[in-house]
């Protein structure tokens, strides 16, 4: 990928330490979206970073998902200050969340979103000391 000529963000208010932000994830946060109806149902795919590109496999997508109806470069998923969004990319089929073509919305913790044939649950929480139990995901089964 191109080097990242986005903003920078200058946190302040710290007084452990001042940071420039471009591009890393808050250390304290979990997040990811997990494949839960589609080819790849059940996977996880970690996002490590506050901006990525979510396409078909093959492409040069940083979540790539196997389904032929989904573009390249399809979506969009990235932190804003404190925000999540989830915004269309110019695909040919568009993004759907709650069933709406979105070209730019927000993205909050168990919310489901469309890419071609593949329906994504986002998941961010704050990470903790003692995880135990371990994961739940909605997932739509047919049948």
């Amino acid at each position: 990928m191109p080097p990242d000529d986005g903003d920078k963000t200058l946190v302040l208010g710290d007084t452990k330490k001042v940071r420039e932000v471009t591009g890393e994830m808050p250390s304290n946060l979990d997040v990811m979206v997990v494949v839960v109806e589609g080819k790849d149902m059940g996977r996880e795919h970690p996002i490590m970073k506050s901006k990525v590109i979510v396409g078909r496999d093959g492409g040069n997508a940083d979540i790539q998902i196997v389904d032929a109806g989904i573009s390249r470069q399809h979506a969009e998923i990235s932190l804003d200050k404190t925000s999540w969004y989830l915004r269309d990319l110019g695909s040919t089929n568009g993004t759907l969340k709650n069933g709406t073509k979105i070209v730019r919305a927000t993205l909050r913790h168990g919310e489901k979103f469309k890419v071609g044939e593949t329906t994504l649950q986002f998941l961010c929480e704050e990470k903790t000391q003692n995880q135990g139990g371990g994961k739940v995901y909605e997932i739509d089964e047919e049948g």
